[in-house]
């Protein structure tokens, strides 16, 4: 077996200052405040979002996007906020498979009629 090299003092000095600093920056880490914050609200309600995420939740996202025909990324820009407008064929889809509980008004934004 070949012998560990050896360090001379200056570079066992190193060693150890390098190592300092490491925890010193990795319990600053540990100390200092998520910069994040907490989540941002959701600000328009969306009655897709909703539906897909009732309880006991009606399908899949995936089993969803399947059924209007859909990718399940699409139906996830459908589920967030500022979403795109669908063709008029899935939104036909979209009211089949959630037996009218979401409707083309829903889609676009609109308040339900009183």
């Amino acid at each position: 077996m070949a012998e560990p090299a050896r360090l001379n003092a200056r570079q066992l000095e190193q060693a150890r200052r390098h190592a300092a600093t490491r925890m010193a920056k990795a319990q600053a880490k540990l100390e200092r405040p998520d910069r994040r914050g907490p989540p941002r609200p959701r600000t328009k309600p969306n009655a897709l979002r909703d539906w897909l995420e009732a309880v006991p939740p009606p399908m899949t996202k995936i089993e969803f996007a399947k059924r209007i025909g859909v990718t399940p990324s699409f139906v996830s820009m459908l589920c967030a906020d500022g979403a795109p407008w669908p063709n008029r064929e899935i939104v036909r889809r979209i009211g089949v498979v959630t037996r009218g509980a979401v409707t083309p008004n829903d889609l676009a934004g609109y308040p339900p009629a009183s």
